[in-house]
């Protein structure tokens, strides 16, 4: 398999954080049921899930009939968020989104990361690149700054942070 160009590394991955959340189908393998079942007792499961029904709502796309019965749950208050873990970060779907991104490029033949005096053509530079287009063309252009995915000045938009953060998640799941 030929790897994609860099170029095209970032458009794809900016079309990813432009559509409906970059993990659906991939990060919970029980599909949207599953998602639903896991957000029960799963805080970061409950907040993946509410960024993907609100971000396909801001984009007027339609939801799913399972979506849409978790939504009026939650806006009636039968259904209740989680309990985060003490400790637990402000943003958990940043780093199941970094290693998302970067792990869909890697399956395509580009390499994770480089060294510091490579050129910029790794995944991590791919998402780091994408996201910082996203944050920036976001604002005045009529979409929501890096679709609202983070708090103002938290966006992972160097290769540096980009790769501590897949670096650190991987581990995570190697370590489990």
């Amino acid at each position: 398999m030929t790897p994609p160009t860099f170029e095209k590394a970032v458009e794809q991955t900016k079309a990813k954080l432009a559509g409906r959340f970059w993990l659906v189908g991939t990060w919970h393998s029980g599909g949207i049921k599953g998602r639903i079942q896991a957000s029960k007792s799963d805080h970061e499961s409950f907040s993946l899930l509410r960024l993907d029904i609100a971000h396909a709502l801001e984009r007027d796309r339609d939801i799913s009939p399972p979506e849409k019965e978790w939504l009026i749950g939650f806006l009636n208050g039968s259904i209740e968020e989680p309990r985060p873990p003490v400790g637990a970060p402000k943003q958990p779907a940043t780093p199941l989104m970094i290693f998302d991104l970067v792990s869909g490029l890697v399956e395509q033949g580009l390499r994770a990361t480089r060294n510091d005096t490579s050129p910029p053509t790794s995944a991590c530079d791919a998402v780091a690149q994408a996201i910082h287009e996203v944050e920036v063309g976001g604002r005045g252009s009529g979409s929501a700054r890096a679709n609202k995915r983070f708090e103002p000045g938290k966006a992972p938009k160097s290769y540096g942070r980009v790769k501590r953060i897949w670096q650190a998640e991987k581990r995570k799941r190697n370590s489990g």
